[in-house]
């Protein structure tokens, strides 16, 4: 059985488009809840806390039950808690 032409032609749009994306994603460093509570002289629990309720903190995200928090976006938070 061979494949239609179509069918080459919407895996080559396909694979062009994922190296696209690819080259243009820049993969930003981030911190973990360990981190910025040495940054802060804080607890983890009190950090997971704060991450989790989301009120006055930095924008997090979880991966594998882990907080995690971008440089640029705790730099922002930094920024707007000492207002």
């Amino acid at each position: 059985m061979t494949k239609s032409p179509n069918a080459n032609t919407k895996n080559d749009r396909k694979v062009r488009l994922c190296q696209l994306v690819a080259s243009t994603h820049t993969v930003e460093q981030v911190l973990t809840v360990a981190q910025i509570a040495t940054r802060l002289g804080k607890s983890t629990k009190t950090i997971r806390n704060w991450l989790r309720q989301a009120t006055d903190a930095p924008k997090a995200f979880k991966d594998q039950n882990e907080w995690f928090v971008s440089i640029s976006e705790y730099e922002k938070w930094e920024v707007r808690s000492q207002l």
